[in-house]
């Protein structure tokens, strides 16, 4: 696995350890979260003891044009 790729899996590790690391966007989608991993943001909700990643979308991207 190259470098950025393991940097991805390790942050979405960290919001499965962590799932309250992510800032609450309700303006997206009820229930959405959000947490930036190097130049990606992650869109996902809280799930029991889990979570539910809805979208991963480039920093360049607007989520808000994509939902």
């Amino acid at each position: 696995m190259n470098t950025y790729a393991a940097r991805l899996q390790s942050g979405l590790q960290s919001l499965l350890d962590n799932p309250s690391l992510g800032t609450q966007r309700d303006d997206l989608f009820p229930g959405c979260r959000c947490y930036r991993i190097e130049h990606h943001l992650v869109l996902y909700e809280i799930a029991e003891h889990t979570i539910r990643v809805a979208r991963i979308f480039h920093q360049r991207m607007d989520p808000a044009s994509h939902l």
